[in-house]
This record gives structure tokens, sequence and C-alpha cells, in this order.
């Protein structure tokens, strides 16, 4: 069982890297940092297919501190819950989806009380508007 949900969740990543032009790398390490963070926070594995999509992202409740883990393993978000936009270019290799990737996170900032509600919040903001 855990094997079939490590396979779908690194398609979901993969899936996820491609619409992004991710290397297929870090669509990899993306996967396994998901994975990685879900087992550090106590996050049940069966949300993971769920947090690369904005059909049925998680709640805040059901992933917690997922997304600010990932961002911290990636060095886009440090330790104070500041953003490091500039840390996305090395990520992405088209200029114009880097454009719009970075617009979408800046849109989603918010000034919530703590780093992992901020996270979650550019986290899950991201993917409900990325595609608008």
């Amino acid at each position: 069982m855990k094997t079939i949900l490590a396979t779908l969740l690194v398609a979901a990543a993969v899936c996820a890297a491609q619409k992004f032009q991710l290397s297929p790398e870090t669509a990899k390490l993306l996967a396994i940092a998901q994975k990685d963070c879900a087992v550090s926070e106590g996050i049940d594995e069966k949300y993971l297919g769920r947090v690369n999509s904005a059909e049925n992202f998680p709640t805040y409740e059901e992933i917690k501190c997922l997304s600010q883990c990932v961002f911290k393993k990636f060095n886009v978000m440090d330790d104070a819950g500041e953003f490091h936009d500039e840390v996305i270019h090395g990520y992405v290799s088209d200029p114009e989806k880097l454009t719009k990737i970075l617009a979408v996170v800046n849109k989603c900032k918010t000034k919530a009380d703590t780093a992992c509600q901020r996270a979650y919040d550019v986290h899950s903001c991201f993917f409900k508007t990325i595609n608008q």
C-alpha cells in the first residue's frame, strides 16, 4: 500500500512539475520533500495526492505545517516565515511561466500570524489562482 501511495505521490508531483516546467530532478525532490514533511509533521499521507492541485485541496487542519516544511526544504521560505521569491528562479526554466508564478505567489502572500499559516495560505491560494 505504501508503495502505491509513493508512486501516486511521485506521479502527482511530476504532473505539477510538467505544468510549471520544473525539471524531472526537481519533481522527484518535490515528491520526496512532501513525503518527508508528511512524516515529520505527522500528516496522513492520504492528503499528499491532493496538495498539487486546486481540486479538493486539503484543509489547514488536514495538512497543518506541511507547506511550510516543503517551502523550507526548497529554501523558498525561511524560519521566520518570509518568502524568498528569487529562489523560485532556479526551479522554473520558462520566463513566461516564471513571471506568472511569481505574480500568483505575491498575490497569495498573507499576513497570517504564523509562518505555518502563511505557507498554507500561499500554497492553497496558488493552486486555486494559477489557472485563472
